[in-house]
């Protein structure tokens, strides 16, 4: 018998296709400059949008202003990149479901800025028992507080729980808590993995 009392998936590459690459060709559009220079600007930034310790429009005015071009006229253009670049993994939403309804537990845990967050709200996804998005808990993946917290909304012990993410190295943080980890690669082999842990499920 599966002592796992709750199942945690990552958003972007495991619930949905990883926005990244399409957040960033849509940005560096929008602001006239080459990918690459967008890149490197935005990742001294990137940490501190996440956890929310910056807002949108100082991170375009500080990142604007470095690379001397014009702020966006979007009321949030972050908002306006991920609505374009959004595409769910529907076969890994349906595992979700089917394992909300066996009883088990279901969470989100994403490194995921502000106006993202917004735009899942949006969404209404009704199968998540909690959730924790790093800009609203002020901590972010692989900080093992971040898998305590939702571990703790879930009302489970680390060791009860699955974590699944497409980066190995956040598999590693919560395998280092106690959880059971699952690299993310497909929706057939994580029915497969979650099957090898004990996990119901109905699909």
């Amino acid at each position: 018998m599966s002592d796992i009392k709750a199942v945690i998936f990552d958003w972007g590459g495991v619930l949905i296709d990883n926005p990244t690459l399409g957040l960033e060709v849509y940005c560096s559009r929008n602001l006239g400059i080459p990918r690459a220079e967008y890149r490197r600007e935005f990742r001294k930034h990137e940490r501190a949008f996440q956890t929310g310790t910056l807002t949108e429009s100082a991170l375009w005015a500080t990142l604007c202003d470095n690379l001397h071009v014009r702020t966006p006229k979007a009321s949030s253009l972050w908002y306006e990149a991920f609505s374009s670049v959004y595409f769910p993994k529907h076969d890994v939403f349906r595992i979700a479901e089917s394992l909300h309804r066996a009883g088990y537990r279901i969470g989100l845990l994403s490194n995921t800025e502000v106006p993202a967050m917004r735009f899942f709200i949006e969404r209404n996804y009704r199968m998540f028992d909690a959730t924790a998005f790093s800009c609203a808990i002020g901590v972010a993946k692989p900080d093992p507080a971040a898998f305590r917290w939702i571990a703790e909304r879930l009302e489970s012990d680390p060791r009860e729980c699955v974590f699944i993410d497409d980066t190995k190295a956040c598999v590693t943080a919560a395998a280092d808590l106690g959880m059971h980890g699952i690299t993310f690669r497909d929706a057939r082999r994580l029915v497969a993995d979650l099957r090898r842990l004990g996990v119901r499920t109905i699909v």
